[in-house]
């Protein structure tokens, strides 16, 4: 018989890194002054500039993949989890990746009316708001299944999560033949990067620094404004 991941001691130590990484990066900031290596940039106003690109689609289509490796609780994690992610504002989201545990899968989705999970791979049911279905899914996926909906939603999460402090100075970099504006915050737990493109600026990439944990997040198969079928958005099959 299959045991719940509830009761495998992977999903404890890995949910209990998630919380720390969530409730450090919530931690990261946003106050900055002086100049900026970037065109006058500082490290806020590059973040808040991304933000009100997220706000202005009206659609968005795109897998975010996350990498990297860690430790919690005694236990060396490998983490290799993706989310393909499908959104029309102003609150229908599908969601479906595959977790931390061996390849298992995850989704939640909603209406912009009613939201439905299935995040332990024990069948779809009702959530208790969408808020609390990505909450759910950020230990599971880590984090892929979180910042870009978080994102697209406005919710009060990383990277752009209120009371922020990032660096002044903001860098020119190229991740993957794009030009990127390199954004770095610091808070008592590690360390947060984001790379924003510059014609778009949309993330590309963001990288979170804890004790233990490094975690490469990137955002591949974007599309800006896509038309998206009502349909998937619909009521999943068997929710009672």
């Amino acid at each position: 018989m299959r045991r719940s991941l509830k009761h495998d001691p992977r999903f404890s130590s890995v949910a209990a890194a998630a919380s720390l990484l969530l409730a450090a990066l919530c931690m990261t900031g946003c106050k900055s002054g002086g100049s900026s290596a970037s065109g006058g940039q500082t490290g806020a106003q590059v973040m808040a500039k991304s933000k009100a690109a997220y706000d202005s689609l009206t659609s968005y289509k795109g897998v975010s993949k996350v990498t990297g490796t860690g430790t919690a609780g005694g236990a060396n994690m490998a983490l290799n989890t993706h989310a393909t992610i499908q959104f029309v504002r102003p609150g229908k989201i599908h969601v479906e990746g595959i977790t931390m545990f061996g390849g298992s899968k995850f989704a939640y989705a909603s209406d912009g009316v009613s939201t439905w999970e299935n995040l332990l791979g024990q069948g779809w049911k009702p959530a208790q708001s969408t808020e609390m279905a990505v909450g759910g899914a950020t230990g599971i996926s880590m984090l892929a299944g979180m910042t870009i909906p978080g994102t697209l939603l406005k919710l009060a999460m990383p990277p752009f999560a209120s009371g922020s402090k990032f660096s002044d100075n903001v860098a020119s970099e190229s991740v993957g033949g794009q030009p990127t504006y390199k954004v770095e915050a610091t808070n008592p737990a590690g360390k947060t990067t984001c790379w924003v493109d510059k014609k778009s600026l949309l993330l590309v990439k963001v990288r979170s620094e804890l004790k233990g944990l490094t975690a490469d997040e990137t955002f591949a198969e974007v599309e800006i404004n896509p038309g998206i079928p009502e349909t998937v958005f619909a009521k999943p099959a068997g929710v009672p």
